[in-house]
């Protein structure tokens, strides 16, 4: 009697908690444009105008984002708060269906570090009409629909529909990712000889593109930047170091941009690079961590989605606000990663026979 009443009050305490949680993050989600400079919204401006204009169509992945939310019968002219409490449900169904489906617990010290940063991140970058509104929305629905077997395959179609759309350089996430999995389920794979496949699936990657169009992928970050510098909000840019000429170039420069990635080269610049950089090393600790305890996580797909999301950043991003800004999609693909057995222990305690 005694152990029923106790669980039932913290049945009740953890349901206080949550509701608390979720009031608090419908408020803040709403505040987020007092609170942030305006810059943060730039994008969510260019999405208002094409839902203004929609015979726009100089950027295909804005007018593709400009389509999706008028087909949730969305316009240029809904109000603020509407569209908070949009992004608001997204997040909520999102937390209710890693809690409930995936049985992930927020009262253990990493998860809950997680939630704490995504909950930020998210009222920065996604609440609001934005590409990474979507990313949720479509998250949303992969999630519920999958199985544990299931998940790592309609991730893949998420990854690919989602680039193929909204976020052209996904298509490379898709591909690196698939190619980084099957390099590491190799029996004869280690740690060396999977490090020496990156490297050469990186140049591979390098080659085929300038075979195809004749240029270079880390000219994109440079051809971004060459009309930002003088702009006194962009003071945490990331520039190409050479002037791409060949693979060479290209290579140095990719492995200039993975390291800024972890580590500020040029310095501490603004408060937004010690957050990002805070935020990085904590998603680093938490990733080996869960390695170390278990093994069977470098069998995981979500795993090389997380590399191969970083490895395409080394190419393409062209400051570290835009990095932080995409890289928010990682934290609902981590918490799953780290929390993996729990899921599974889960649905093998379902499939029991009676």
């Amino acid at each position: 009697m005694i152990k029923n009443e106790s669980k039932l009050n913290r049945t009740l305490f953890t349901a206080i908690i949550n509701c608390i949680f979720l009031i608090f993050s419908l408020l803040f989600f709403n505040e987020c444009r007092n609170l942030l400079p305006s810059y943060f919204y730039n994008d969510n401006l260019v999405i208002r105008t094409y839902m203004q204009n929609n015979y726009l169509n100089t950027d295909r992945s804005f007018a593709n984002t400009a389509k999706f939310f008028t087909a949730l019968n969305f316009n240029y002219d809904t109000s603020y708060f509407m569209e908070s409490f949009f992004s608001w449900i997204v997040f909520l169904a999102l937390y209710l269906i890693i809690v409930i489906k995936y049985k992930i617990d927020f009262s253990k010290y990493n998860n809950l570090i997680l939630l704490f940063m995504f909950s930020i991140f998210y009222g920065a970058y996604a609440a609001q009409f934005s590409k990474e509104l979507v990313v949720f929305i479509l998250m949303d629905f992969v999630l519920l629909i999958s199985t544990s077997k299931s998940l790592k395959y309609n991730l893949l179609i998420f990854i690919l529909i989602y680039g193929i759309f909204f976020r052209t350089y996904w298509i490379l996430i898709f591909v690196l990712s698939i190619l980084f999995y099957f390099v590491a389920r190799n029996k004869h794979t280690n740690l060396w000889s999977w490090i020496a496949c990156y490297f050469l699936i990186i140049i591979c990657m390098e080659l085929s593109y300038n075979f195809v169009t004749g240029n270079f992928l880390s000219n994109y970050r440079y051809s971004v930047n060459v009309w930002r510098v003088m702009d006194v909000n962009s003071n945490t840019i990331i520039n190409n170091p050479l002037i791409n000429s060949n693979i060479l170039t290209d290579f140095l420069n990719f492995l200039y941009g993975l390291l800024n990635i972890f580590i500020p080269i040029n310095g501490i610049n603004s408060s937004n690079e010690i957050i990002y950089y805070l935020w990085i090393w904590i998603i680093v600790w938490i990733t080996f961590r869960s390695i170390l305890k278990n093994k069977d996580d470098l069998m995981d797909y979500k795993l090389y989605f997380l590399i191969g999301m970083i490895s395409v950043q080394a190419f393409f991003e062209p400051d570290i606000g835009s990095m932080l800004r995409h890289q928010i999609v990682l934290l609902p693909i981590l918490l799953l990663f780290i929390n993996r057995d729990t899921f599974l222990k889960s649905n093998f305690e379902r499939s029991k026979p009676n």
